[in-house]
């Protein structure tokens, strides 16, 4: 071989088979960054993308190989929030001084920025240890530069503004006392505050002139300030950044350490349901941490978001059986834990009876814990059960002659109560034998029923949940709603079994139709049907109980005038049945829904209530959602309205345990709501034509939830 073909391959071989050298077209390896050496005489030294840097003469005093790459390989992690607006570029070798700057140059994209955001130059430092702004910058076009007298890592950039102290929550005493909050930014000034406030968790707006950094509430009173919250917004030229919100508490007196008065109990549940723990505890400004301890351990953690008097375990698995739960009740005085309380996972759950109903006909019947009841609202056809005479009252009273109830049932204008030695009882008027043939103005009690766990009233007719998983329908069947095989002809007076029903857990009652819902977590339907409130994508009426489709994994219904809601174990709510009027499916429209359709509550419920044109759903979280009509204040946010068609929470509404709203509509004397608090107290709010929600007044709407006078619960 000649010399000449050696050198050839040989320099084919130094280009590593370049395409020029017959390398078949690959492509070429990556070429380090150009290096170019300076001395004392300077230069110009150019970099990828345009970039480059111009080194006066003197600046060096002794050659150096200046080389620039795109690439952030080594630098310092970047400042929070920092959004670029080019590539960094390293300029090295890193450190290298110059007696007098030189000029650095590089490309940047100004779109990649906010707009109203104006980006800087950054550098690293000397040490090259973090980034750092450089004031002296140019910015023109799409071209940064600067002049430096050292090397390193640059880039155009934006980083917004740093919080380094939070707002704290601020607790103080009424009567003359201000509250401050108090924020610490570090940033490209000028630093620009806007502090916003929010009132029961609701949006958050801006506070007119508060513009420091610090803000004052000039003489905070429980009404107007307790439980709000603050937040401040801090902008510079580069970014803006919102603080964490803090709370403020307003107390009538010196703040008490925490007690608990109520502790925290056991709880069962069934696979895939849900368990509500809850205290009840005295003190002022009081903070709630739950924690959880697994079966087999000792050790508590702390629950994320578990914040409130209440806590309820969702999605519930058998690997769940055993574990114990605990809350920490604290404030600025003091800090007690409760005892912990153990979850069993069970086959089937005790019926534990409902407390409180809203009748249709404009009253409102309570159980206390004693066993007692009390009722409230119009007794134009003895509906409060009081005895002979008309005895209407907008403040509770006792209903006669019983003492140990253990659950009520409110329909439009009958009541049936259950009792803790296995009977029923009941009073009203009885046009269709609803009752089972008691026409008393007392209650009395039900001929044929014992051993009843359950009771839901309907217009005209009452079903009765047996301990066996059976149940017995008695009253009016025009619609086939005692499940019987029939349609029509006389009232039944006593109550017989609804056919082909078996493993009932839970029963409601609609103004014609009736629901059921069996262990499995599956829907039963019957009775009236004419706007689809059965749930089978027809409107024809049902004499015979059947599987509503497409439901599974349901743990709670609640029938009502012409639809009907579901809570599912996955914290969703689930409707059909009327929706045109005033959206009270929760859909977002007014669409009619022959099938179980999917509302906008979708996660996070662990309760259903449904009224005559309203539904009502809490959360897990002890605050209450409604949708649907809004004539008469239902929304509970201080308005009255056409239909609401999007779950909506009502204002100042907290650790809620129980809902309740009448299930068949009477006209307008129907539509009135309750919510039972943690501590037993009981809010009201729509309706009040008669005296209904219990607040001592008769005839006023009322459009946001209110006590009921001198009525607890617990």
């Amino acid at each position: 071989m000649t010399r000449s073909i050696w050198m050839s391959a040989l320099i084919c071989a130094a280009a590593l088979l370049v395409e020029a050298c017959g390398g078949g077209g690959s492509s070429p390896m990556p070429q380090p960054a150009p290096i170019n050496t300076i001395g004392a005489a300077g230069g110009t030294v150019a970099g990828p993308n345009g970039s480059q840097v111009v080194i006066p003469a003197g600046a060096l005093s002794q050659n150096t190989a200046i080389a620039i790459e795109a690439s952030s390989a080594g630098a310092p992690a970047q400042p929070a929030g920092m959004q670029l607006a080019s590539t960094v570029f390293a300029f090295t070798p890193h450190g290298t001084s110059f007696a007098s700057p030189a000029t650095v140059s590089f490309p940047f994209d100004p779109t990649r920025v906010p707009a109203g955001v104006t980006p800087s130059v950054y550098k690293t430092n000397a040490a090259q240890t973090q980034w750092e702004r450089v004031a002296n910058a140019s910015l023109s076009g799409t071209t940064a530069s600067v002049q430096v007298t050292s090397f390193s890592w640059f880039a155009v950039a934006a980083v917004p503004p740093q919080i380094t102290l939070q707002p704290a929550d601020v607790t103080v005493v009424e009567g003359g006392n201000d509250a401050t909050f108090t924020v610490t930014a570090s940033g490209v000034a000028p630093l620009t505050y806007q502090w916003q406030r929010s009132t029961d968790n609701g949006p958050f707006q801006n506070i007119t002139a508060a513009v420091e950094a610090n803000y004052r509430v000039v003489g905070a009173t429980v009404a107007a300030d307790n439980g709000a919250r603050f937040r401040v917004t801090v902008s510079s030229p580069e970014g803006i950044l919102t603080s964490a919100a803090a709370l403020l508490t307003v107390t009538t007196s010196a703040v008490v350490a925490p007690s608990i008065t109520t502790e925290v109990l056991d709880q069962s549940a069934v696979l895939g349901g849900a368990a509500t723990f809850s205290v009840v505890a005295s003190g002022t400004a009081l903070q709630f941490q739950w924690a959880r301890a697994a079966p087999s351990s000792t050790t508590f953690a702390d629950i994320q978001n578990a914040n409130s008097a209440s806590f309820t375990a969702t999605g519930i698995e058998g690997h769940d059986n055993g574990t114990r739960f605990q809350v920490r009740v604290f404030n600025t005085a003091g800090s007690v834990t409760s005892r912990a309380a153990t979850l069993r996972v069970v086959d089937a759950l005790p019926v534990t009876g409902a407390r409180i109903g809203a009748g249709g006909a404009a009253y409102s019947v309570a159980r206390l814990a004693t066993g007692a009841l009390v009722s409230w609202g119009s007794d134009t056809a003895n509906q409060l059960g009081a005895g002979a005479g008309r005895q209407d009252r907008s403040v509770p009273g006792s209903v006669l002659s019983i003492d140990n109830a253990v659950s009520v049932a409110v329909g439009p204008a009958h009541t049936l109560v259950l009792t803790s030695i296995d009977d029923a009882w009941s009073w009203n008027v009885d046009t269709f034998d609803r009752l089972g043939g008691n026409l008393g103005t007392v209650p009395e009690r039900i001929p044929g029923v014992a051993n009843a766990t359950a009771a839901c009233a309907g217009f005209a007719h009452s079903l009765f949940m047996l301990d066996d998983g059976t149940v017995l329908a008695v009253g009016d069947n025009t619609f086939g709603q005692l499940g019987n095989g029939t349609i029509g002809g006389s009232a039944r007076t006593t109550p017989a079994p609804v056919l082909d029903l078996q493993g009932v857990a839970a029963i409601s009652c609609g103004w014609e139709y009736s629901l059921a819902l069996t262990t499995d977590g599956r829907v039963h339907a019957w009775g009236r049907n004419d706007n689809g409130q059965l749930g089978d994508g027809t409107t024809t009426d049902r004499e015979l109980q059947f599987e509503v489709p497409g439901l599974a994994g349901v743990t709670a219904i609640a029938a009502a005038h012409w639809h009907s809601l579901v809570l599912r174990n996955d914290g969703s709510v689930w409707a059909w049945g009327l929706g045109r009027l005033d959206g009270r499916l929760g859909t977002g429209t007014e669409t009619d829904h022959l099938t179980p359709t999917p509302t906008l509550a979708s996660s996070g419920f662990i309760a259903i209530a449904a009224g005559g044109e309203t539904s009502m759903a809490l959360h897990s979280d002890g605050t209450v959602f409604v949708w649907g009509g809004n004539r008469v204040g239902q929304r509970g946010d201080g308005t009255q309205s056409d239909g609401n068609f999007t779950p909506s929470r009502v204002p100042g509404l907290t650790d809620v345990v129980a809902i309740a709203a009448p299930k068949v509509d009477s006209g307008n004397q129907s539509h009135h709501l309750f919510a039972v608090r943690a501590n037993g107290t009981v809010m009201g709010w729509g309706q009040n034509i008669a005296g209904q929600i219990g607040n001592g007044q008769i005839g006023n709407v009322v459009t946001t939830p209110q006590p009921v006078n001198g009525l607890n619960l617990n």
